[in-house]
């Protein structure tokens, strides 16, 4: 059924006759001893008839003779003196009792939130409001202006034991003073209505023979009176017989009672029976004859009786003289009549307001008016009232009983023509009650909408102008105006007209008192909630206030705290901060004035986040809560966990930091993203024992969709997890015991509840203080203050002791010491994938957020990898040696460790193997640096402070090694007196092995040789801090790997228990471009507690902000089915500033036969300090080098030695910040065998030169960055200069000189390279300005593939005077001496032919070639006098004014290789100038290779003839004029 159904139903149910009940004193008696019921309680039960004969119903005729049929009917019984209304005071009392009651069961079930008010399913979201109205409703019934509870009949019941004449005895019951209602004695009600007499018979305590006696009397008295006699038996049901009707059916009969009585109940209920059981004597035979009473006298008596009433009032006023109804009012005739001579009423509007009129006279025939008369029983006088025999009564009761019969053609046209004599009398009140009746009966018949609305505002209006008058009018014309505006609510709901009903809602509420008016706006807000197309939540937030407002001002305390939670509801998270305090206020002071602590506490505790108040008001606030929770503990007897919102964590994203599988050495690399560390591991890792998993390996897909991705973590080993914490206010906040909330499985029943793993983690709840703790997790605790504004992240841990599964569900703390917060964990879960995809199953469904679930596996081996601290600030270039100390923290041996990077910027060393006795251990283990790049394994004391809780307590602590290099860090002097101990320790050291995994290792093993200690004796980077060797024991014995093949080492014999050994790092290529270094299998297993020092070398090569990443790989001794090995992630950090910026430019030489020319330009762009270059070094055994100031020695030491030259030159040159300095060097071709044959000269190096550039490190690194990966160039063969030829012809590659070699190739050759090879640059620097006795911050750059530029195979240079002054007056020639200087720049001769005279294409030079140029004309603009002008100036047609003479062709027929042979030539010149001579021609030929002949044409050479008279000439003006 619809709403407008029920609404419907529920009027219906306001339109059931009303039947007044005498029974004598001894008949209730009778009734209440064995029922704990008066007779009228009795019977009302029973007046509910559903099913009226069956279900064919009772036929009713109306008064248009349209018949239809009552199918359920219900008769109201009440007592006859209860027929009144009650006082306004006492119903208002009775009301507010019902109101609190309602309320208090409502109350206790929460506030529905907004979005289900908001939603159309929303049930009744006030059920207090439909008790208060049905019952208020109830309380203004028997109003003296309406009849619709005026009674159709009267009940009069006397006992079964009455002596004498039974009808004089009902008589007289039925006149006893006091016994009918209060309005019937004043002659409103009719009094003429149809009695029945009924006898009561009391089965259990009536004499014998009373029962026949009764009925004797009841056939006698039907004889007399009529069939209106009854005879009811009560009070036969025996012990044997089981219990009557349940007692939900006689307490929903007995309504509340209103002290003084009234309403049709009496002012208080006679006591219940000792058993409590209401109906307990009555048997199935007594409930079945009240029934059948109930039945009888509605179907054969009332009914007819009110179809002939209804017909003798529609035809004849009753016994009035004054004619028909029908004749006299109704047409239009008789309308005209009744309105023409109708009497007027008082003129006064007060008077008519009221009611009061002229007294009718009986005999008048014109319409009567409110009269005031004396009733007809001799009660008292009742003002204003229309007399039931008048027209106007006859009339209202004439609608109102076809009303009850649902005839409602009739009443609506009676009560449209009562409604117009009443508004023509002005008697508002009445006329107000039609318009009621009028709105009832056109709902009822499903008429328009529009009229029933009309009329019922009509009678709201009607009602407020009466309530206008003052006096009692005020509150009664209040009331039926709170009425008619229920009713009117209830129907405008049900069509939907929601915005009518917050209007007639807000109109009502303001003449009301504070409990009604609160409910009236209450309905008002959630009809705004219904408003189409969208609701008005801040107006509904708005009235809510307004009724918590009245709600509290008369002390209905829990609606009002109700409103208000409504309230906050809406205005919670619309940053409407002030509204919400405001809200906090008032339902903190209330909640705690009312006993509800826990509220209180609630509602202030909210207050405290007001991040925009002051820092005084924040205190204050904060002292507030404090306070009501000592009230609160002190009244609950416990400390409350309380959802504290200060301070505010982040409990989406959380940092995890657990070791599984895959383990962190470094914060740095929980930042790194998974795509660095995936291609790392999967070069290191070993492979996988089965095959790939396909999806038939994933099981089904609902299996699949359970599944959730589960963390695991290692017994003993730390979680930790990073909880971002903020403080929004303006004052400190003392958070002590901050803790994680966990729970804990043990292993075998986490086995036992696999299929539902998730619901440890959803039924935990997170714990107060009181919680006990788990014994198999050690929690630790963290206490901090977080000031003013402070955002902090705070690093929580937990160590799991026994095997199992761990569930973190949040996070606890205590605040100021008092208040027991917490927070639960609400992280987002990803939706379940396909196995071996990234796509997620498209079925499954996505878990709620909640904490975090770790699986415990069985105790792992752990890899703690520690060094010193390194220095922030690096530069580029810069060689940093970091020692790195490994440590298995686990409770497993380890073996087969390896590391693999993916930059050549890291280098991993090992060396020599020595057992640490425990106190030397001890006492190097805080410090954490490398001893000169010894690996050394050593088993290690001591273990956590933290201690264990339960089982497994012996396990090695993993935290033992947490407290890094901060706790052992040593002195600077201590340091210092270290470095200066190893360099003299480490001098005569073991040698370091490194073997080049890829195939001949020979030259790699060969470099890293003599590293060793050498390395570090030398320099050790800013930092860094060695530690003294430990003096070698024996003990424990780590083998060492065999040789590879190649590699020039003796193979080594079996493992020999030695006091120490040789460690070989295996280096491996794998594709992608990642290097492994790897410790071979049975060296390096790590015990546990045992340590393993290495050397990582460090060189960045770009500028910013770089990460060396590494990952490490392992293996447990014992293998595990969960996890084969474990791997863990190494990050270093450092902020690279650009240092120096290199630049090299190498041309062939001209002034040195077979060199060339290099230029190196370096600019510091370090910009703070100075950088010193040391070294400049040119790997290989191709190329020396020889300052510019050398060149002369150089060339004619090589030209005796073919040596001379050095591949590294030292250097002592500073490049400030921000400065630049430019070198000059020469490059000569070396030759090896002829410099070792030579005395006294020193064959080149083979490599970096200098102390540290010339070491394994240094190589490593020039190999690794090498573009083309080791570049060694081979001298050329005069064999190969056909192909050098060929390459210089078709200008293709000219690096026939050099030959690529791979890692792990031999080089093959080494002599002077060509001039078209390229070569490497080293430049190493370091940092000026190292305090004295420090070592200096030291590095290199390399400058690779350096391309020569190529020059001509013969060199030529011609030399001439740059400046010669001739007097062409006296001599017409000027006779020049020359010198042509001609080099043979390759390893074989050459005929070299040299002519003067000719241009580049052989032929003599034409007349018009632009070979002189004239002198600037004279200051004076004279022109100079020559022969060979005709013109002045530069103006005349250029001749030739020089000529070659002497010899003009000069041949060489055999220039050696790498000679210089000078030809001396002459040219004449005619005039002054400057003369460009530059037409001669060099051609050449080599015998042994003829593609090698060419011809080019030579330099010029500039030389400037001066007139010697005019230079005298201009000197004599010059002295003159001075």
């Amino acid at each position: 059924m619809d709403r407008l159904g029920r609404t419907r139903v529920w009027l219906a149910d306001q339109l059931t006759p009303a039947v007044a009940v005498i029974a004598s004193q001894e008949a209730d008696s009778l009734c209440h001893a064995a029922n704990g019921l008066t007779v009228v309680n009795l019977l009302r039960p029973f007046g509910v008839l559903n099913q009226l004969n069956g279900t064919i119903g009772v036929p009713v005729r109306t008064v248009g003779e349209a018949p239809f049929r009552l199918h359920s009917w219900r008769l109201r019984f009440y007592a006859a003196n209860t027929m009144f209304q009650p006082a306004a005071e006492a119903a208002d009392g009775h009301l507010k009792e019902v109101l609190s009651a309602a309320a208090a069961t409502a109350c206790d079930e929460g506030v529905p939130p907004l979005e289900v008010l908001l939603s159309p399913d929303c049930g009744d979201a006030t059920p207090w409001y439909g008790i208060y109205r049905d019952e208020f409703v109830r309380l203004m019934a028997f109003g003296d202006h309406e009849t619709m509870d005026h009674p159709v009949a009267c009940v009069l019941v006397l006992p079964s034991t009455v002596r004498g004449d039974p009808v004089a005895a009902f008589e007289e019951l039925f006149a006893r003073p006091g016994s009918l209602p209060a309005l019937m004695q004043q002659g409103v009600m009719e009094p003429r209505i149809p009695k029945h007499y009924v006898l009561l018979h009391d089965a259990r305590t009536a004499p014998p023979g009373t029962l026949e006696r009764a009925q004797n009397m009841l056939r006698h008295m039907a004889g007399s009176i009529g069939q209106q006699c009854h005879l009811l038996v009560i009070n036969s049901r025996t012990e044997e017989q089981p219990a009557g009707i349940d007692q939900r059916f006689w307490s929903a009969a007995l309504p509340g009672t209103i002290p003084g009585g009234g309403a049709g109940e009496p002012a208080s209920y006679p006591a219940p029976p000792p058993g409590g059981a209401y109906g307990a004597g009555l048997s199935e035979s007594d409930v079945r004859s009240l029934a059948e009473f109930a039945r009888n006298l509605a179907v054969q008596h009332i009914i007819p009786n009110l179809e002939m009433r209804i017909r003798a009032l529609n035809h004849q006023a009753g016994c009035l003289p004054r004619g028909m109804v029908t004749s006299t009012r109704k047409g239009l005739r008789n309308q005209l009549k009744s309105l023409l001579w109708r009497k007027a009423g008082p003129s006064s509007f007060l008077a008519a307001a009221a009611g009061v009129g002229a007294t009718d006279s009986p005999s008048s025939t014109a319409p009567s008016t409110p009269t005031a008369v004396a009733g007809t029983a001799g009660g008292s006088v009742l003002p204003g009232a229309y007399l039931h025999s008048s027209v106007e009564g006859e009339m209202r009761a004439l609608s109102d009983l076809a009303l009850l019969l649902r005839d409602f053609e009739t009443a609506l046209g009676t009560l449209r023509l009562l409604a117009s004599d009443y508004k023509q009398d002005k008697a508002w009140k009445h006329y107000a009650a039609v318009q009621e009746a009028l709105g009832v009966a056109t709902i009822l018949s499903i008429g328009s909408p529009a009229d029933a609305v009309a009329s019922y505002k009509e009678a709201f209006y009607r009602y407020q102008q009466v309530a206008q008058l003052g006096g009692r009018y005020r509150t009664e014309g209040t009331r039926y105006a709170t009425r008619a505006a229920m009713v009117l609510l209830e129907y405008l709901r049900a069509i939907g007209q929601h915005g009518e009903a917050n209007w007639i809602c807000m109109k009502a509420h303001f003449q009301e008192e504070n409990l009604r008016a609160g409910l009236l706006l209450e309905q008002a807000a959630h009809s705004l909630l219904r408003l189409a197309p969208s609701p008005h939540v801040r107006k509904f937030a708005f009235h809510l206030v307004l009724a918590g407002l009245r709600y509290n001002l008369c002390e209905q305390k829990g609606l009002a705290l109700r409103a208000y939670k409504q309230v906050l509801g809406v205005y919670s998270g619309r940053r409407w901060a002030l509204i919400e305090e405001h809200l906090h206020d008032v339902l903190g002071r209330q909640s705690r004035e009312a006993g509800d602590w826990l509220g209180a506490v609630q509602h202030y505790m909210a207050m405290v986040l007001c991040p925009a108040n002051s820092p005084y008001c924040q205190r204050a606030y904060m002292a507030q809560f404090l306070d009501v929770l000592r009230g609160a503990q002190a009244a609950l007897g416990y400390d409350p966990t309380l959802e504290l919102p200060v301070p505010v964590i982040n409990l989406e994203r959380v940092g995890l930091q657990y070791d599984s599988q895959t383990g962190y050495g470094t914060p740095e690399a929980r930042q790194v993203g998974g795509e660095v560390w995936r291609p790392l591991e999967a070069a290191v890792q070993p492979p996988a024992e089965g095959g790939p998993l396909t999806w038939l390996d994933g099981g089904s897909r609902a299996h699949m969709a359970h599944q959730q991705p589960e963390h695991s973590c290692i017994v003993g080993e730390t979680v930790g997890i990073d909880i971002e914490l903020s403080n929004p206010l303006q004052i400190d906040l003392a958070l002590t015991r901050l803790r994680l909330a966990c729970s804990f499985e043990p292993a075998a029943a986490a086995a036992a509840s696999a299929a539902h793993s998730g619901s440890a983690a959803a039924g935990a709840v997170v714990g107060g203080a009181d919680r006990p703790k788990n014994p198999g997790l050690q929690i630790r605790e963290e206490s901090l203050t977080l000031g003013p504004g402070e955002r902090m992240v705070v690093h929580l841990r937990l160590v799991p002791l026994r095997a199992g599964s761990v569930t973190v569900e949040g996070v606890q703390w205590v605040l100021a010491g008092l208040a027991q917060g917490c927070q639960r964990f609400r992280i987002p879960r990803p939706k379940p994938r396909k196995p071996g995809s990234s796509k997620p199953l498209l079925d499954a469904v996505r878990e709620p957020p909640g904490g975090v679930h770790f699986t415990v596996l069985p105790p792992m081996p752990h890899l703690e990898v520690s060094t010193p601290p390194l220095s922030p600030v690096m530069l580029v270039g810069e060689l940093l040696r970091c020692p790195l100390r490994l440590r298995n923290t686990g409770a497993m041996t380890m073996h087969n460790i390896a590391m693999a990077v993916a930059t050549p910027d890291m280098l991993l060393t090992a060396v020599e193997v020595l057992p640490v006795p425990p106190a030397a251990a001890a006492a190097a283990a805080p410090a954490g640096p490398d001893i000169s790049g010894a690996a050394v394994i050593s088993p290690t004391t001591g273990g956590s402070t933290d201690s264990t809780l339960g089982p497994n307590s012996n396990l090695p602590e993993s935290q033992a090694a947490a407290a890094g290099p901060e706790a052992g860090r040593e002195a600077p002097d201590q340091q210092q007196q270290h470095g200066s101990s190893d360099s003299s320790a480490h001098s005569a050291g073991p040698a370091v092995l490194a073997t080049d995994a890829a195939g001949g290792g020979d030259s790699l093993s060969h470099q890293l040789e003599g590293l060793a200690l050498a390395t570090s004796a030398r320099s050790s980077p800013a930092g860094t801090a060695p530690l003294p060797a430990p003096a070698p024991e024996p003990g424990l014995v780590v083998g060492a790997a065999q040789p590879g093949p190649g590699s020039g080492l003796p193979p080594r014999g079996p493992r020999t228990r030695a006091p120490g050994g040789v460690v070989e790092v295996v280096v491996s290529e794998r594709p992608g471009g990642m290097t492994v270094f790897s410790l071979p299998p049975g060296s390096s297993k790590l015990g546990v507690g045992q340590e393993l020092q290495l050397v990582l070398w460090l060189r960045p090569t770009q500028p910013g902000a770089v990460r060396f990443n590494s990952v490490w790989c392992y293996e447990p001794v014992v293998k595990l089915d969960s996890v084969r090995f474990r791997t863990l992630r190494v990050t270093y950090s450092a902020a690279v500033q650009p240092s120096l910026d290199l630049a090299a430019a190498a041309v062939a030489g001209r002034s040195v036969p077979g060199t060339c020319l290099l230029q190196l330009r370096g600019v510091n762009r370090q910009g703070v300090e100075a950088l010193r270059l040391t070294e400049l070094a040119c790997p290989g055994e191709a190329w020396q080098l020889s300052r510019l100031q050398q060149a002369q020695q150089a060339q004619q030491q090589q030209q005796q030695t073919r040596g001379g030259g050095s591949s590294c030159q030292e250097l002592d040159t500073v490049v400030g910040p921000e400065s630049a300095v430019t070198l000059h060097y020469h490059l000569l071709p070396a030759d090896s065998a002829a410099a070792a044959a030579a005395p006294g000269v020193d064959p080149p190096a083979s490599g970096l030169c200098g102390p540290a550039l010339s070491s394994a490190v240094a190589q490593w690194f020039f190999r690794r960055a090498h573009p083309r990966r080791r570049v060694v160039p081979t001298a050329p063969s005069t064999s190969s200069l056909q192909s050098v030829a060929t390459g210089r012809s078709t200008r293709h590659q000219t690096s026939a000189a050099a030959s690529v070699v791979e890692d792990g190739g031999e080089q093959g050759g080494s002599g002077a390279g060509e001039l078209s090879a390229s070569l490497d640059l080293v430049v190493r620097w370091e940092v000026a300005g190292a305090p004295t006795g420090a070592q200096p911050r030291c590095g290199f750059h390399v400058v690779y593939q350096q391309r020569v530029q190529e020059g001509p195979p013969i060199h030529v240079q011609l030399l001439g005077p740059g400046r010669v002054a001739h007097d062409f007056d006296v001599a017409p020639f000027c006779t020049l001496q020359l010198v042509l200087r001609v080099r043979n720049t390759l390893p074989s001769p050459a005929a070299v032919c040299v002519e003067t005279g000719k241009g580049p294409d052989g032929r003599p030079t034409p007349l018009g070639m632009a070979t002189w140029a004239p002198s600037p004309a004279p200051p004076d603009g004279s022109m100079p006098s020559t022969s060979s002008s005709s013109s002045s100036g530069g103006y005349v047609q250029p001749v030739q004014p020089h000529i070659w003479c002497g010899r003009t062709r000069v041949t060489l027929p055999d220039l050696p290789s790498c000679q210089t042979v000078e030809v001396p030539l002459h040219v004449a010149a005619s005039e002054p100038g400057m003369l460009h001579l530059a037409d001669y021609l060099v051609s050449w030929s080599y015998p042994e290779v003829p593609a090698l002949s060419g011809s080019r044409p030579g330099p010029p050479c500039v030389v400037q003839v001066q007139q010697r008279r005019r230079q005298q000439l201009q000197q004599e003006q010059l002295g003159g004029g001075g």
